[in-house]
């Protein structure tokens, strides 16, 4: 029974092939754009990717937990249907996951550097003023791009522990381009955390605020595919400034125009037809366009540049 319940809260509410995915494509693309920044043209080694990978995936589990805990009242009342309204799983067991987390996130920094625990606890206390709503819960509530704005700088914080597995174990400081795919990341999360608070208007709950709910479709939707505009130049910013070929420059450029343009017909749908389907479908592309991202701007990139290497 114990096996099983995990099994399903994490099925709704921490699916970990999706997470686990975003984690490996996130990090391993940060920690190649951090070493192509530098000039180097070699792959990270695998204990930089290890540790990159699972303290982000860990990261990304800590959130949800925290989400658990400063949902929980208003879970009983509008969503009881939940894991832990429902009582499959409780606060507290969630609570001695997060703390195991952490100290698994801190062996593996002292382990790779003890240089990278600045970064580690900087991350760390973003994380608690998030849970803690930084002490101005209302006021957040009751602006959905506030609250919105104040908790994607928890990706930069990552985004900079990531790639310092990169650039704090060279000794040298962080490559000056680097804040352009901080930025990506930023634009990145706001696209993911926009499409996951999209439905169709038969979906919407008393009590559940989504963007669609409070900006209306039409005006939601055109945020999203505003932000992933922003997010496709400062992505193509990035590849013109890391890739020093134009293969791999014009790949990103095609790999981002088709996301955008598929994204914008995709949108257009769900403002004609706002159906289940078609929000769940918006909500899928979002993870899509970040997979995409990451894939052509280091994951790639980087494999080519250090296969080029090797036949040279």
């Amino acid at each position: 029974m114990t096996t099983n319940k995990w099994i399903t809260y994490q099925k709704e509410r921490f699916p970990l092939v999706p997470y686990c995915g975003m984690a490996l494509m996130f990090s391993f693309s940060g920690l190649c754009l951090s070493s192509m920044m530098r000039g180097h043209a070699t792959l990270p080694d695998w204990r930089q990717i290890v540790v990159a990978f699972i303290t982000s995936l860990l990261l990304f589990a800590q959130l949800r937990i925290a989400d658990e805990f400063k949902d929980y009242k208003d879970d009983c009342k509008y969503q009881p249907y939940r894991p832990v309204p429902r009582g499959l799983i409780s606060l507290k067991e969630l609570g001695i996951i997060g703390l195991c987390a952490g100290v698994i996130q801190l062996t593996l920094t002292m382990a790779l550097s003890i240089k990278l625990l600045p970064l580690l606890i900087a991350t760390w206390i973003y994380l608690g003023l998030m849970s803690a709503e930084f002490f101005v819960r209302d006021r957040l509530r009751q602006s959905p791009l506030a609250y919105l704005l104040t908790h994607m700088p928890i990706l930069l914080l990552l985004d900079t522990y990531i790639t310092g597995c990169d650039w704090i174990l060279a000794g040298s400081g962080m490559p000056p381009h680097l804040v352009l795919f901080l930025g990506v990341s930023f634009l990145n999360g706001m696209i993911v955390e926009l499409g996951r608070k999209f439905r169709a208007p038969l979906d919407e709950e008393e009590g559940v605020e989504t963007y669609t709910k409070v900006w209306g479709i039409n005006r939601a939707t055109a945020a999203w595919l505003a932000v992933m505009t922003l997010a496709a130049v400062a992505s193509t910013s990035v590849s013109i400034v890391t890739a020093r070929g134009l293969g791999a420059c014009l790949f990103n450029c095609i790999a981002t125009a088709t996301m955008l343009a598929l994204s914008t017909s995709m949108a257009i749908q769900f403002c004609k037809r706002p159906t289940t389907n078609t929000a769940k479908r918006l909500q899928a592309l979002s993870s899509v366009w970040v997979m995409t991202t990451y894939l052509s701007l280091g994951t790639l990139p980087a494999i080519a540049r250090s296969i080029s290497t090797c036949m040279h």
